[in-house]
């Protein structure tokens, strides 16, 4: 499937001659751009609009995108470690100033 999708408040661009792609609608303020293929690139489009290159390959996008969750639950599970080793150092420190306490009341 290739396309583009752009989402837009404003009223759509005139219709040229040029093909025109699209996507599902991901939203529901969506508008569908005139775009031109890229000579030589599969999934590359240009906007002749704005005379953007757009990637089309919604599968990559969705490998994107699983990396980046991937890395999300990586860095999240990194942060919980901190925190823990963090309340360890704390509660060393309690315990260890209470030893103090007791050997120097006796």
């Amino acid at each position: 499937m290739s396309g583009r999708l752009i989402v837009s408040l404003s009223p759509p661009a005139p219709k040229t001659t040029k093909s025109s792609f699209s996507l599902r609608a991901l939203s529901p303020i969506v508008k569908f751009a005139d775009t031109a293929k890229v000579e030589g690139h599969a999934h590359l489009v240009r906007d002749l609009k704005s005379q953007a290159i757009i990637n089309t390959d919604s599968d990559a996008y969705a490998r994107y995108m699983a990396r980046k969750r991937a890395q999300k639950h990586r860095n999240d599970a990194l942060r919980e470690v901190i925190r823990d080793v963090n309340e360890l150092k704390i509660e060393m420190r309690a315990i260890k100033e209470q030893l103090i306490e007791l050997s120097n009341g006796r």
